[in-house]
């Protein structure tokens, strides 16, 4: 594993087509099953390891999944990205070493932020995946899962559920854990959970770790905040023996919602490029506060098999403070994707139902510009 300045003549050839299984039904062409795992670190610059050096501006780090133990018919991993320290306001952007780096981004952060963001990351023919910064920064990289053709779970869509608000009753001490049952809320035999993951007013700097209880705290994060913060970040997380406990280095308040589940039966993911969708700052003034704004999220190739997307979602520019909901242009749940304060650039991951006409509505509740970069689609 090595880092790198940009080649001057990419590679052009795309991601190799997986095979489907051979069990029934059997998934679309090019869809994968995912396999969840304890968060595990895999990529760390500032380990003597990786060199111990920040990424300079306009480098990228380029990860092999196999070092990490993922198979090698993986079409994509969920990797938790944190950008550490910057020196200068960014972002990083994943994509699968393949082609010409897209212009879409997957973490954005300010001069000496530390700041997560967890995506489905689309793996190279030889199971690489890039990680470009704007700014000198350090990178970690942790690992939750991987698509492939053997992978056993699929996405089940579900109304979202609240999980757990510590608001309402006693916040997460500093170092502590608040465990989580899962209980009746969620349905039996799933084998992990796509959550969003909220730090509320942390006391001081710190980090969250979210994990299935009947395994050790692991060494990954899966929120970085700052004292005063609202910072979420999406995770998809193994449900164990179906308890999940949130780890806080300092004191905060913790919400905890689950937006879709996986087991059997459900949608295979189909892995695409990284491609923006939305870009609301095209059309010049921001968005009403409170107004819905929309995109196709189609794929030409699977129609009305495309029920689901995971998103990257960005909000930027904003007159006030307030949050991003995707969801599948029908009633809009109580829940939300993206939160923000005023004028404050924040990025998120998603997994969005599609309506059916294959379109995602987003609503902007502080008026924030709406950027969406399509990371890949669930399909039936």
């Amino acid at each position: 594993t090595t880092t790198t300045s940009p080649p001057t003549s990419p590679p052009t050839s795309p991601p190799t087509t997986v095979q489907p299984p051979t069990t029934e039904p059997p998934r679309p062409v090019g869809a994968s099953g995912l396999t969840a795992v304890t968060p595990t670190r895999i990529a760390d610059t500032r380990d003597p390891e990786w060199g111990a050096i920040p990424l300079d501006a306009w480098e990228y780090l380029i990860i092999d999944a196999a070092d990490a133990g993922v198979p090698t018919d993986a079409s994509a991993v969920v990797v938790t990205v944190v950008a550490v320290d910057p020196a200068a306001a960014g972002y990083l952007s994943v994509w699968p070493c393949t082609g010409t780096r897209p212009a879409t981004s997957t973490v954005n952060y300010a001069a000496g932020q530390t700041v997560a963001n967890t995506t489905t990351a689309t793996l190279s023919s030889t199971g690489q995946m890039c990680v470009f910064t704007l700014a000198p920064v350090h990178v970690v990289v942790d690992l939750t899962g991987w698509l492939s053709p053997s992978g056993a779970s699929e996405l089940i869509p579900i109304e979202p559920v609240r999980l757990g608000d510590t608001r309402s009753a006693t916040r997460v001490a500093a170092d502590s854990t608040l465990r989580l049952p899962l209980g009746e809320r969620l349905p039996a035999g799933i084998t992990a959970a796509a959550l969003n993951v909220t730090a509320v007013n942390p006391s001081g700097p710190g980090y969250l770790t979210v994990w299935p209880c009947n395994a050790p705290r692991p060494k990954a994060s899966t929120v970085n905040y700052s004292p005063g913060d609202v910072r979420p970040n999406n995770a998809t997380i193994a449900t164990g023996d179906r308890e999940l406990c949130v780890y806080s280095l300092a004191e905060t308040d913790v919400i905890v919602d689950v937006n879709a589940v996986f087991g059997s039966g459900g949608l295979s993911f189909v892995p695409a490029v990284p491609r923006r969708v939305l870009d609301t700052r095209a059309a010049g003034a921001n968005p009403a506060a409170r107004a819905v704004v929309s995109f196709d999220a189609g794929n030409s190739a699977y129609g009305s098999r495309v029920e689901a997307v995971s998103l990257n979602l960005t909000a930027t520019g904003a007159p006030a403070a307030g949050y991003l909901t995707a969801y599948s242009c029908g009633e809009r749940p109580a829940t939300s994707n993206v939160n923000h304060a005023a004028f404050q650039t924040v990025a998120n991951g998603a997994i969005a139902n599609t309506s059916d006409r294959s379109e995602v509505c987003v609503f902007t509740l502080g008026g924030a510009h709406v950027i969406a970069d399509l990371t890949g689609w669930w399909v039936r």
